[in-house]
């Protein structure tokens, strides 16, 4: 609130506090938050990915839709302890990790690289030509 409109505020009500002062501090961290965060210290030389950490944190769910994620990823990226990369795979998944922990980074480059587990992208085995056993292909790419 700009100073102009305090004046305004005191002139109309002079009893009247500021908005400013009548707002509560933050709360602290979310209930997702702090259940990525307890993962997190429960298993602190791992990485997650997305779709792991929603089924952590919303693990009575049939099934985890795009608000989940969204939730999740919004609520992983506000730790300010945690960092996060994309997947090569199809989709880019999000893995996050603890960039202070060299464990947790290796995982991190493990869970996001395109033969890592979880993937099932097409591009994982690429077609490579088939030899018989007198060194030659046989034609089938």
């Amino acid at each position: 609130m700009t100073t102009g409109a305090r004046r305004r505020l005191e002139t109309l009500n002079p009893g009247a506090k500021c908005l400013e002062a009548t707002r509560s501090p933050s709360r602290g961290l979310g209930h997702v938050q702090r259940a990525i965060v307890a993962y997190f210290e429960a298993e602190p030389d791992n990485a997650f990915l997305l779709s792991e950490l929603c089924e952590r944190v919303y693990h009575g769910a049939n099934r985890i839709e795009k608000k989940h994620r969204v939730a999740v990823a919004r609520a992983a990226k506000a730790i300010k302890t945690l960092d996060h990369m994309k997947r090569e795979a199809l989709g880019g998944e999000l893995v996050f990790y603890d960039p202070l922990n060299v464990l947790s980074y290796a995982m991190a480059r493990k869970k996001s690289d395109l033969n890592s587990h979880r993937n099932h992208d097409p591009r994982r085995f690429p077609c490579l030509p088939c030899w018989n056993s007198h060194g030659r292909g046989n034609g089938n790419l």
